[in-house]
């Protein structure tokens, strides 16, 4: 969102300002929302960090194995764990720091927020006062210019009516004439001075309305751009650490690609031959048969009928 192409929030006035604050506690939420994703995607990834390190340093082959290409084939894949286990912990600090930074965001935002709001009630209610006030000065006025119009008329009437008896009241109806009329003329200057404080007053809302929802747009367009460069950063960090896993890994399994049978045996059998006391297989020696020997016997048919078989002869090489 930039100021060259988003609509501008105070073009909405006057039915848009609810959904704008409405829109803007909901970005709040939205904040709220992200923070939460990040606490349990580094939460998650601490576990598998801690947990690759701690089993790439257990499992131990055996001592025979110990010059086999298959151990070093082993041990490389350890160390790309153990190297994973690493990284990543590193990379979940840096989630944390950032969520910790983006969190503060929405916690200042949400002040700023508030203050925007409390401005724009703050000079509504002002308004609301103020032609409150200019209301009931305009019924005063009103009364009184009728009261003022009857003591005229009264005035004028006694006049022309050429009554003794009314004649006789004309400098008191006079009197009440000027005094009604002196009020109107007061009244008269309250109300024009209250229709000018309203005036005044709607032209501060409606600039202070301008005022508060350009902020609101600006906290918005903040909020977004924090959003996208808080995600920017961590997917970075991941990618970084899958470019350099990519390669750990890529070495063990050349280490695996390394692994000789023949060569493994090799070194075995001589460390066999070394430190074996006796021979390695014993001596063959076929089992005998052996005859009753009776003659009783044989004169009843309990004759021999063994004829030797499987006579040992030396095994082939690679056998």
């Amino acid at each position: 969102m930039s100021d060259g192409k988003s609509a501008h929030f105070f073009s909405t006035i006057p039915e848009g300002y609810k959904p704008v604050v409405e829109y803007a506690w909901d970005g709040k939420q939205s904040c709220k929302a992200q923070a939460a994703l990040l606490h349990d995607w580094s939460k998650a990834m601490k576990v598998c960090g801690a947990s690759l390190e701690k089993h790439s340093q257990q499992h131990p082959l055996p001592a025979s194995e110990d010059r086999s290409s298959l151990k070093l084939a082993v041990a490389s894949i350890k160390l790309s764990m153990q190297t994973m286990g690493i990284k990543i912990l590193e990379v979940v600090k840096i989630m944390e720091e950032t969520r910790d930074t983006f969190v503060e965001m929405r916690h200042s935002q949400s002040n700023s927020k508030r203050e925007c709001i409390k401005s724009y009630e703050t000079s509504k209610k002002e308004l609301e006062r103020a032609r409150h006030s200019m209301n009931a000065l305009k019924k005063t006025y009103d009364s009184s210019c009728r009261k003022a119009e009857r003591s005229v008329i009264a005035r004028e009437e006694a006049k022309g009516s050429g009554d003794p008896k009314l004649m006789a009241k004309i400098p008191k109806l006079e009197l009440n004439a000027k005094n009604a009329v002196a009020y109107c003329k007061k009244a008269e200057v309250n109300y024009a001075n209250s229709v000018n404080d309203v005036r005044r007053l709607q032209n501060h809302h409606r600039q202070n309305t301008y005022k508060n929802l350009n902020a609101m747009q600006k906290l918005e367009q903040q909020r977004i751009n924090s959003s996208r460069n808080t995600l920017r950063i961590v997917c970075k960090k991941y990618l970084e650490l899958t470019e350099s896993m990519n390669k750990n890994f890529q070495l063990a399994f050349d280490k695996i690609e390394e692994i000789d049978t023949d060569k493994d045996l090799d070194i075995f059998m001589e460390k066999a031959k070394k430190e074996s006391k006796e021979k390695s297989v014993a001596p063959l020696v076929l089992q005998e048969y052996v005859h009753h020997g009776i003659a009783l016997l044989d004169k009843e048919g309990v004759k021999p009928t063994f004829v030797a078989k499987n006579q040992s002869k030396p095994p082939a090489p690679g056998a």
